[in-house]
């Protein structure tokens, strides 16, 4: 079996595992995905842990820049921006960071017609109380 999951804390309230465990039906595929709380601290140990039964992760906002210097390989722009959302698990165990979230940001830009774009900050957004 595939396992898939996603990362991060507070993850008990994620629509993910709803919308993947669908998708995953529709297309008939026999693949399992949860939602893991996992801390920054924790991170390395976790993904130390995974046997071969994993092939992905999604990670939460506090898990993106912790993850790259665990990773074997990121692609250009995970190493540009310094933050990896997602990480495929080889079937040799390598885990290989990738980051769809500019990609999605700038696609809808282009879609509402927007040309130009300020970035303000480089803080990741919090939900009260974190």
């Amino acid at each position: 079996m595939t396992r898939l999951a996603l990362l991060g804390s507070p993850v008990d309230s994620a629509l993910s595992p709803v919308l993947h465990r669908a998708a995953y039906a529709a297309m008939g595929l026999p693949w399992t995905y949860h939602a893991i709380d996992c801390q920054p601290r924790d991170l390395a140990g976790f993904l130390d842990s995974l046997d071969g039964s994993w092939r992905g992760f999604s990670l939460t906002m506090r898990l993106k820049r912790t993850v790259c210097p665990l990773l074997n390989e990121a692609s250009e722009t995970v190493s540009r921006i310094g933050a990896a959302n997602t990480i495929v698990v080889t079937p040799s165990g390598r885990l290989v960071g990738e980051n769809t979230d500019l990609y999605g940001i700038v696609r809808a830009l282009r879609e509402a017609g927007v040309a130009t774009v300020s970035v303000l900050g480089t803080g990741a957004s919090r939900p009260t109380g974190a």
